[in-house]
């Protein structure tokens, strides 16, 4: 049976002298000089991978903001999905006057009013809800006859007051039941923001500023990713070299203890 093997001795733990000593020698540092050069290259990878990823949302955004049919985007019946909430809309077709709604309770600015929202009869007679605007007080005015363009932006519905029941032609928010009921049909989803209308109309109700509801634009998790891991590589390169710099110097100090032990 062959005898145990001796207990491994720990190598000391160097002083931060005996470090310093053995980093300004010519080998190490050219070895420094390989980290820094290495990592400032990650970061610079990383920072590129960043600007790259703000790139990528900026030219998303810019997509969005480019006006598009609303009959290319939804369907009468289907639902609003997140990509669609914010997106710069236009449509043609003439007012629904029949279900038109008030919605009671409003503020513009700091003055009380309500909001108008009728529905916007498109060729294929599908009719999609537009809130035309604000007003003080008293009857909304009329929406103009004949053919009309609008454009604006679509937004959701709104989701308190769900068990309000308010009397016919009044609404107490966006309730998409209630304006389901009460808007003659096929309606599609979400309730466009009437920004502007072709031919203007001067009675128009004051424009709404839209909600702070903008269009959701998938971010680039793949970009990111990648900005981070260079960061993480620059982080290594210059961790392995403190690391193997320390050990070297420690195996030093253990390696002149032996020899000067040997008597």
């Amino acid at each position: 049976m062959s005898p145990p093997l001796p207990p491994r001795r720990a190598q000391p733990r160097p002083s931060a002298r005996a470090v310093l000593a053995l980093a300004v020698t010519p080998r190490w540092l050219a070895f420094a000089l390989a980290a820094v050069v290495a990592a400032a290259g990650c970061v610079a990878m990383g920072v590129w991978q960043w600007h790259r990823t703000q790139e990528v949302l900026a030219a998303e955004r810019a997509v969005l903001a480019i006006p598009a049919s609303i009959e290319s985007i939804t369907t009468a019946g289907g639902e609003l999905s997140g990509s669609m909430i914010g997106r710069s809309v236009t449509a043609a077709g003439s007012w629904e006057q029949r279900g038109e709604q008030v919605v009671v309770s409003r503020l513009l600015g700091d003055r009380s009013g309500s909001w108008v929202l009728t529905g916007l009869r498109l060729a294929d007679g599908t009719v999609q809800p537009v809130l035309r605007g604000w007003i003080a007080a008293g009857t909304a005015p009329e929406a103009a006859t004949g053919a009309v363009q609008v454009r604006g932006m679509l937004q959701p519905p709104e989701a308190f007051y769900a068990d309000a029941s308010p009397p016919s032609g009044q609404l107490v928010a966006l309730n998409e039941d209630l304006i389901t009921q009460r808007m003659p049909g096929p309606l599609r989803p979400g309730i466009v923001f009437l920004a502007g209308q072709q031919p203007a109309s001067p009675t128009a109700p004051t424009p709404v500023p839209v909600p702070a509801s903008a269009g959701v634009v998938t971010y680039p998790l793949q970009n990111a990713s990648y900005a981070l891991q260079w960061l993480v590589f620059a982080c290594f390169a210059l961790g392995a070299y403190g690391f193997l710099l320390v050990r070297e110097a420690g195996r030093a100090v253990a390696e002149d203890a032996d020899y000067r032990s040997v008597p």
